[in-house]
């Protein structure tokens, strides 16, 4: 049976019993009222029969004092109207064995005078005096009529008095029938469809709660609530089972990334080997800072230097990717300077001409002298030549700045990158002399820097704002300097995650 059913069905019964409730009361209290009723006529009989003696009495009393005609005829009238009342005492309901006797003397008592009331057919002057004592003798009668009432009326207010007490007895009992009625089919509701339900929501919040240990419920009607309670165990059960499968796939997961993991550490490991110590850079600067933020474990971005007989390189490179393909791009870059400047064994190459030769070798180690290979990466390099205060610079699509006491200048690279298919094998980079002072500071930075977003636009750094921080900072040492610029970019970046891989190499030579 449906739950709604089981709800329309006791609300009927309920309905039904309340009504036959009502309809005993209303039947109870009609046959109380129609025995007020009955005793109340009663009353008023025994009152008129009493008013018609009266009358019947005075007009016998007027005919023996004055025997007239008229009074004759008088009291003729009241006494046919007296025995017409007098009948009334054979109706007479309600009455005690007492009040029955009192009504059988009464009518006896008027049997008895019907055979003097002849007296009153003339009018001389024995009759008038039999009249009046006639009218003494409606006295007794009078009498006892009058206690007839009183008694009738003391009865009255006694049944009064209990119909008063019974309507209250009926209504309470009704009341507390009904009461305890509707609190039975109450506890059975709750027995029957709130309890469990109640049980089916703390059995779903359970379950909601992470809880797939509780028990089933134990409900087997076909109703709505049994319905759900056995969807929520089914569900239970394949949300156990679905669990059971993204645990064993989580950890399956977990020791993935902990291979991964292990793998990208060990790749760090291997980056950070092949790209100079800070050791090695203050052994070829008089002064220098670095700043190398990859923006994952490991990345594209790198620097090396070279010594010469009579000099020594450096460079800032900034590969294709970001992670571990771009720093396996930084590796067969690393990989290819050496080879470009190992080959030459006799002089120093210009740094346009190692720009040249890595073009060439990084195309070919990739396959990409033709279009529509697998790949199209390469990467962006500023490289300088240093001897003595003498400093050579050619860049792919970086720049290298140059602070002096005049001010900070930039030298700006091809506009060309390194490797792709879009570059020439042939293609001829540009080589920049200039000289270095004490106070001259350079600096080579990858375009991560610049491009970096934040600030209230989210727009990127912009290179016109870091030589404005270049140069705010330039009275500074250059640890001062990093640690200003730094704290600069953390301040614009914000909440904003880093986007691309920061190196930053700034020397006094």
């Amino acid at each position: 049976m449906k739950l709604q059913t089981k709800l329309l069905l006791h609300s009927f019964i309920s309905i039904v019993i309340a009504l036959l409730i009502l309809s005993f009361v209303i039947l109870r209290m009609l046959g109380m009222q129609s025995t007020a009723t009955t005793f109340s006529d009663t009353l008023i009989k025994v009152e008129q029969l009493n008013s018609s003696m009266v009358s019947y009495q005075q007009a016998l009393d007027n005919f023996g004092k004055n025997p007239t005609e008229g009074n004759r005829v008088n009291a003729n009238n009241k006494y046919k109207d007296f025995l017409q009342k007098a009948l009334l005492l054979e109706s007479v309901t309600f009455a005690s064995d007492n009040e029955k006797r009192r009504i059988a003397m009464i009518r006896s008592k008027i049997d008895h005078i019907k055979t003097d009331m002849k007296i009153v057919a003339a009018s001389d002057e024995k009759n008038r005096i039999e009249a009046m004592k006639l009218s003494s003798k409606m006295f007794g009668i009078m009498n006892d009529i009058y206690i007839l009432s009183l008694s009738l009326h003391e009865q009255h207010d006694l049944l009064s008095k209990q119909n008063n007490g019974s309507t209250v007895t009926i209504s309470v009992a009704s009341g507390l029938i009904l009461l305890l009625v509707s609190s039975v089919i109450s506890v059975y509701i709750t027995r029957r469809i709130v309890r469990p339900i109640k049980a089916l929501s703390d059995y779903s919040q359970r379950i909601a709660s992470g809880d797939l240990s509780i028990k089933a419920i134990n409900y087997d009607q076909n109703d709505e609530v049994g319905q759900l309670t056995r969807s929520f165990h089914t569900m239970k059960l394949n949300l156990r089972e679905l669990i059971d499968t993204i645990k064993s796939n989580a950890n399956e997961l977990k020791h993935r990334n902990e291979r991964i993991q292990d793998s990208i550490s060990y790749a760090q490991r291997i980056q950070q080997s092949i790209i100079p110590s800070e050791r090695k850079l203050a052994e070829l600067f008089r002064d220098h800072f670095l700043i190398w933020s990859p923006r994952d474990t490991v990345g594209g971005d790198f620097y090396w230097t070279h010594r010469t007989k009579r000099g020594f390189y450096v460079a800032v490179g900034d590969c294709t990717g970001h992670g571990v393909p771009g720093a396996l791009m930084t590796i067969l870059s690393i990989s290819s300077l050496k080879h470009v400047v190992d080959q030459e064994k006799e002089d120093d190459l210009s740094p346009a001409d190692i720009l040249r030769d890595l073009n060439r070798m990084i195309k070919k180690a990739l396959n990409q002298q033709i279009k529509g290979g697998l790949t199209d990466d390469g990467l962006d390099i500023g490289l300088c030549y240093i001897e003595d205060d003498k400093v050579t610079f050619a860049g792919s699509k970086l720049s290298l700045y140059k602070q002096t006491d005049d001010g900070l200048t930039e030298i700006k690279g091809d506009k060309k990158s390194i490797g792709y298919h879009r570059t020439p094998d042939e293609y001829e980079f540009t080589n920049h002399t200039t000289e270095a002072d004490a106070n001259t500071t350079f600096f080579i930075t990858t375009d991560g820097l610049v491009h970096q977003n934040g600030g209230e636009t989210d727009y990127s750094l912009g290179k016109k704002r870091l030589m404005r921080m270049i140069t705010e900072y330039s009275a500074l040492p250059l640890g001062g300097q990093k640690d200003g610029l730094l704290s600069e970019l953390r301040k614009y970046m914000g909440e904003v995650p880093q986007r691309d891989d920061i190196t930053v190499i700034a020397f006094k030579v």
